[in-house]
């Protein structure tokens, strides 16, 4: 699978916002994967996060369903990140006042864990791992990604 996300140049309002998130992760795991990668390097991510409010609900390594808050999602992409690759596609993306909603698939290549027995390679539904991400409502439209 490819990623297959449309360029968030392409949208306006929270849809916009929505997939300047998208953009900005991707180049904060990349960061990571070189040499320098400092906490300074979130901070074009964090303009767009409500960082009082964010919630990740989701599945990370095990089958159990996980909630963390911004720090701890922060934490563990930190440390998973750079030996992890995503993909996705954009399936829809729809707005309403005050709400978006991305739908998706999307592909996680990382390695095993000790307790895997096989390489996890996973191609599932957004909404088998949604990550509720409180974005700030006053970027603008002209924010740069």
């Amino acid at each position: 699978m490819a990623n297959e996300m449309p360029k968030s140049a392409d949208y306006k309002g929270l849809s916009r916002n929505v997939l300047q998130y998208s953009e900005r992760f991707l180049r904060v795991v990349d960061k990571m994967k070189q040499p320098g990668f400092s906490e300074a390097d979130w901070a074009p991510l964090e303009e767009l996060v409500d960082l009082e409010n964010f919630q990740r609900v989701g599945v990370f390594l095990t089958e159990r369903v996980e909630v963390s808050n911004w720090q701890q999602y922060k934490q563990f992409i930190t440390q998973y990140g750079g030996k992890t690759s995503w993909e996705g596609t954009l399936r829809r993306i729809t707005e309403v006042p005050g709400l978006v909603l991305r739908s998706g698939t999307r592909e996680t290549v990382r390695p095993m864990s000790p307790t895997q027995s096989r390489s996890t390679n996973s191609t599932a539904p957004e909404s088998s791992a949604i990550s509720m991400c409180m974005l700030r409502t006053s970027v603008s439209d002209s924010a740069a990604a």
